[in-house]
């Protein structure tokens, strides 16, 4: 914590900034933040022994390996609430009270914590605008790169000899970047 305590109780909520039609907010899912998400409470739960408190709308654990480590994850004491939302609040002790729908009681529930994990939509770089327009790359409403065409031509860029590759295209992880930039480099290869 702030005070350099180890917490006894953490809240993770996933999708802040994302999946969500409002304002300020992206329609996208960033791909990657369950499983950082799922990561992240396990370090916690192996590091604090603190009690940790898993808000989702849907888990998405897509990936050779995946579905085994959320399941992990769950049989090491993480609470899962699936639900859409969440809300914290500052408590006069300096506690926060996490409140969430949690859909598989139909209901609200509240945990008070001493830390709050955010795991906030991934965005398409600052910059992105100056970037296409020095090369001429065309861009998502997202605002990510646009790819050529998305099956047969995926790691090339409209313009030719520009090729795409990781999270400029959009939310990808680790395993999933590097993939891309090996077909961009084979591309590239054959010019």
């Amino acid at each position: 914590t702030a005070d350099g305590e180890k917490p006894e109780r953490v809240a993770i909520i996933h999708c802040v900034g994302s999946r969500d039609k409002n304002a300020g907010a992206h329609e996208y899912c960033s791909r990657i933040c369950c499983m950082y998400s799922l990561k992240q409470a396990h370090l916690v739960r192996d590091k604090t022994h603190a009690d940790v408190y898993e808000f989702y709308m849907d888990m998405r654990a897509l990936g050779k390996g995946y579905e085994e480590f959320y399941e992990r994850v769950q049989e090491e004491g993480v609470v899962m609430v699936r639900g859409r939302g969440a809300e914290v609040q500052v408590l006069p002790s300096g506690k926060l009270r996490v409140t969430g729908e949690d859909a598989n009681l139909g209901k609200l529930v509240a945990v008070d914590v001493e830390m709050v994990v955010l795991s906030s939509a991934i965005e398409a770089p600052a910059d992105a605008s100056k970037v296409g327009s020095l090369f001429g790359l065309s861009r998502t409403s997202d605002g990510w790169f646009a790819e050529a065409h998305p099956k047969l031509k995926p790691v090339d860029a409209p313009t030719k000899g520009i090729f795409i590759a990781g999270c400029v295209e959009s939310p990808k992880d680790v395993k999933d970047s590097v993939t891309q930039a090996s077909a961009a480099a084979a591309r590239a290869s054959l010019l």
